[in-house]
């Protein structure tokens, strides 16, 4: 039971690794507007199943909510479901932001000023 609980948190814990690194690439690729690519790329796999992609289905996500409605043993497969979608989008939307354009850090000046006292 906890080798099995292991090894599936192991598989969620490499498919966020996984997409936040597709995430950081992704938002390389458009530094302008990371999120807006990300959004297009995350309904992508979120409604088209491409076999390798981690389980990302937003179909089979809505199809356990009317099942856990019409039965409650759905329940929990439908919190856990949710709580790994979540966790796996999150991760998507993570790496992009790690890749918006840096601010110009704060300065006083005081190299500038220090310049131009040598000069004088």
């Amino acid at each position: 039971m906890f080798r099995r609980f292991l090894l599936q948190a192991l598989w969620v814990g490499l498919a966020c690794a996984g997409l936040a690194a597709t995430g950081w690439i992704i938002g390389r690729w458009n530094r302008s507007h990371p999120i807006a690519t990300v959004i297009v790329f995350a309904f992508m796999i979120a409604f088209w199943n491409f076999g390798l992609v981690p389980a990302i289905n937003i179909p089979w996500l809505f199809r356990l909510t009317v099942d856990s409605f019409e039965n409650p043993r759905f329940l929990q497969s439908l919190l856990t479901a949710t709580a790994t979608h979540a966790l796996l989008l999150g991760s998507l939307f993570t790496g992009a932001l790690l890749t918006r354009a840096h601010e110009e850090a704060f300065s006083l000046g005081l190299r500038q000023a220090d310049k131009m006292d040598n000069r004088e």
